[in-house]
């Protein structure tokens, strides 16, 4: 009886190694896919009543269930409000704050590849986040199009996020294809990151360019493809 015993905890242990490589095997869903997940399953968000300033994971697992692949990415991520609404029910959410959030994305693997499963955030986890690092963040927005306008409709749009426009021009030049998002300051992009993910575009716009010259720490080069980034066209 012991000896059954033993080979069976044997080869549920080499069932678990078998199935745990080959999940290591696996590549995680990416961290931008997973903002752009939460940004798509958020309520406030899709309601325009919140903009995601910033979102970072901080651990994942893989795990199957009746052979389906999962994984569960758990994430921070900071929420600037813009309307007043109340945060599942129980918080007052006031325009012109931002506030920081913890939960996890589940997404199970499918013939098409990664699909979201769950999105869940804990309640306890809501932190009020001073907001002077925005408001006192010097920006720049200048029109690489030739539309007269777009850099004044950017502009806006970013100083009721929190943001300070203090330069709203015409860029040296007229036919820059895509958006450019250049952190003047930060050589990890954390202040040009929170101006992209304001705007929703993905870290693959930031780049990082030192100007001492500039009173800016953040550069936003408007390109031609201005009409995919949603937010303005709400």
């Amino acid at each position: 009886m012991i000896k059954q015993i033993y080979r069976v905890a044997i080869l549920l242990l080499c069932s678990n190694i078998v199935i745990l490589s080959h999940c290591q095997n696996i590549s995680a869903p990416s961290e931008d896919y997973a903002r752009k997940a939460y940004i798509a399953t958020n309520s406030a968000i899709k309601q325009s009543l919140a903009n995601l300033q910033s979102f970072v994971k901080t651990n994942g697992q893989f795990r199957e269930e009746m052979g389906v692949k999962v994984y569960r990415m758990f994430y921070d991520a900071e929420l600037y409000t813009l309307k007043k609404y109340w945060y599942k029910s129980l918080y007052q959410m006031d325009p012109g704050t931002t506030n920081k959030v913890s939960g996890y994305i589940e997404f199970e693997q499918t013939e098409k590849g990664w699909a979201i499963k769950d999105v869940e955030e804990a309640q306890s986890q809501l932190i009020p986040v001073p907001t002077e690092s925005t408001t006192m963040l010097k920006i720049e927005v200048l029109n690489g199009t030739d539309i007269d306008g777009l850099a004044r409709k950017f502009a806006d749009f970013l100083k009721r996020q929190g943001f300070d426009p203090v330069t709203v021009t015409n860029f040296e030049r007229r036919d820059i294809p895509r958006t450019m998002i250049i952190d003047r300051i930060s050589n990890s992009s954390e202040n040009g990151k929170r101006v992209a993910h304001t705007l929703g575009l993905s870290d693959d716009y930031l780049s990082y360019l030192s100007s001492p010259e500039r009173i800016v720490a953040v550069s936003v080069i408007i390109g031609q493809d201005h009409k995919s980034i949603s937010v303005l066209s709400e």
